[in-house]
């Protein structure tokens, strides 16, 4: 099963969950997986986010392949100005 790991923000729509393991083959799948397991979590909490992949910045995520060992870091996007 795949990792996702959650940011603080994240956390406190989950019961302060950090992490979750979920069957997915993509992270499309993933996220709609998290989103059914805490129905309090705003989807702009985690489709706002980067997203790393087994420690790699994607910066098309939601049709990335997972592999059962796969770890996924939502990563809070950072505004410059």
């Amino acid at each position: 099963m795949a990792r996702l790991v959650l940011l603080p923000a994240q956390r406190t729509h989950t019961g302060g969950v950090s992490e979750v393991d979920v069957d997915a083959t993509d992270v499309r799948s993933a996220v709609a997986e998290l989103m059914k397991r805490f129905p309090a979590l705003p989807a702009a909490e985690v489709e706002g986010c980067h997203v790393a992949i087994d420690g790699e910045l994607v910066m098309d995520p939601f049709l990335e392949t997972l592999a059962p060992q796969s770890r996924v870091i939502f990563v809070q996007r950072i505004g410059a100005g």
